[in-house]
């Protein structure tokens, strides 16, 4: 049986609300894969366009170090832990590093996607 959003509220799992996930991951993955611009142009895109106003809190606790790694391996540099610009972190990482990070936004979006409940 899915979920019925005619019912009201979030699915919620662990105390997370899985709706208020899914779309802004979702918007993510598809920045990642729609843009006909770089992977690093994209993971910035990808980061700005709806990632960076989640919040650790929203995710069940089992995803959030996943999430934690993610962010702060987007807007911290990685030599020395500050805080930095996501545009000049990616501009400074190599394709290669580039490519994980964005398999890291699809990893995180198919582990909230899992859970996230049928619709009918």
């Amino acid at each position: 049986m899915g979920y019925n959003p005619k019912q009201g509220g979030d699915m919620m799992t662990n105390g997370s609300r899985i709706d208020g996930l899914w779309e802004p991951l979702f918007i993510s993955v598809r920045t990642l894969a729609s843009s006909p611009q770089s992977v690093k142009k994209r993971l910035e895109q990808a980061y700005i366009g709806s990632f960076a106003a989640l919040m650790s809190e929203e995710f069940p606790e089992d995803l959030r170090a996943d999430f934690e790694a993610l962010k702060n391996r987007l807007n911290k540099w990685p030599q020395t832990g500050e805080r930095g610009s996501v545009e000049y972190i990616t501009q400074a990482m190599t394709e290669e590093e580039a490519s994980e990070v964005a398999m890291q936004f699809v990893s995180l979006f198919s582990a909230v996607a899992r859970r996230y409940p049928e619709r009918d």
